[in-house]
Formats: C-alpha cells, sequence, structure tokens
C-alpha cells in the first residue's frame, strides 16, 4: 500500500495518497485522525500512519456496513 511514496509524506503527498483535499487532510490531523511530526512548522506524515488511518477506516466501514 503506497509503495509509490517514501516513507515520510509531505502534506500534499498524504492528500494525494488519500485522495482528499487540503481542508480534509488537516482537520484529520487536527483531530490525530493520522499520526504525524512537525520539523520547522511543517506537518509531515509517516507513511505508516497512513496505512494505519485506513486500515482503522476499512475496520469502521465494514462494522458499520454489517
Amino acid at each position: 500500500m503506497f509503495d509509490s511514496y517514501d516513507d515520510i509524506l509531505t502534506v500534499k503527498e498524504a492528500r494525494e495518497a488519500l485522495k482528499i483535499g487540503r481542508n480534509k487532510i488537516y482537520e484529520k490531523l487536527k483531530n490525530k485522525e493520522i499520526k504525524y511530526f512537525m520539523d520547522e512548522g511543517k506537518y509531515y506524515i509517516p507513511k505508516f500512519a497512513l496505512i494505519d488511518y485506513v486500515n482503522n477506516k476499512m475496520n469502521v466501514d465494514a462494522l458499520v456496513v454489517n
């Protein structure tokens, strides 16, 4: 999953990977739905954090559907 991305993603790359907009990614970061770290005022998202987010989202959605 996300094989074409580096281990650390910028906000722009994370948006592209998740196919979501600018406001939505910052909302998810602010609400700590996606783990991140900051360096010199910039957000960085580890690839594993995106994978965790997608896996958790799939599990929650599966519970809702069933």
